[in-house]
């Protein structure tokens, strides 16, 4: 995703229902936008459905595999 962060979270929900397991989502700018994605930043990292890090690279790209 590279969109308006303020509503990844949105975007992440209206998605999830078509997501197969073992699907990757890619969120762009996750460290230098991260206050503006916190919702959503803590949203995958904390829920059971996926496995999610951020990778430093640019401006931070968080990564996340669906579980189930």
């Amino acid at each position: 995703m590279d969109a308006d962060k303020s509503n990844y979270l949105n975007y992440i929900k209206q998605i999830e229902p078509f997501l197969n397991k073992e699907a990757i989502i890619i969120s762009d700018n996750a460290i230098d936008f991260a206050e503006l994605m916190k919702d959503y930043l803590n949203y995958v990292k904390s829920n059971e459905k996926y496995y999610s890090y951020l990778i430093p690279l640019d401006n931070g790209l968080m990564v996340s595999v669906k579980l189930r």
